[in-house]
């Protein structure tokens, strides 16, 4: 047959993008035809594919998605964190101004 090993293309199957990976299991269920005419056409072994049905029924599209390193979500969250922190904080200055000027003027209307 025309497909090697589960290598497609004579590439490792990790090397294949998420998207490829799920676009060859949707057009299995949306065109007629069979496992083995799909797994000719796109050089890929039929147990490749049903490793790949298997678990995109257990874990749908995020069966394929690569997770990024945790470092980069992590610091990226982190510099969310501490410019809204910041903004925050400022906030808060302003407030606290705002208030004393509030009750400065209340006094001296005679208020408080």
């Amino acid at each position: 047959m025309g497909y090697g090993r589960g290598k497609p293309h004579g590439k490792d199957s990790s090397a294949l993008h998420p998207r490829t990976e799920s676009g060859h299991l949707t057009a299995a269920f949306d065109r007629a035809g069979t496992v083995s005419e799909l797994c000719e056409k796109h050089q890929i072994h039929p147990t490749l594919f049903y490793q790949w049905q298997k678990s995109f029924f257990e874990n749908g599209a995020a069966a394929f998605e690569r997770e990024r390193p945790r470092s980069q979500s992590l610091g990226k969250e982190q510099d969310k964190i501490t410019r809204l922190e910041a903004k925050l904080k400022d906030r808060d200055e302003a407030l606290a101004e705002l208030m004393q000027e509030h009750l400065r003027l209340k006094k001296e209307l005679g208020e408080i």
